[in-house]
């Protein structure tokens, strides 16, 4: 199977979806303590933890097709 730029986009963006939410949410729960980082950085995780579930699920059921 190949992969399209449109996945190792998807798979990027989400890979850096993921990253950058943990650490919005790390620093804004260890230095500020703002509610509104907080949302943002667990909504930037939520997002992220969705595409690369979605992402699985593609992979995983090409591969049982193959």
């Amino acid at each position: 199977m190949r992969l399209s730029a449109r996945n190792y986009f998807e798979i990027v963006s989400t890979l850096l979806f993921l990253i950058l939410g943990s650490i919005i949410l790390i620093r804004s729960i260890s230095e500020t303590g703002l509610i509104l980082g907080m949302g943002v950085g667990a909504a930037f995780l939520g997002y992220g933890f969705f595409r690369f579930r979605y992402i699985w699920k593609y992979f995983s059921e090409s591969g049982r097709q193959t």
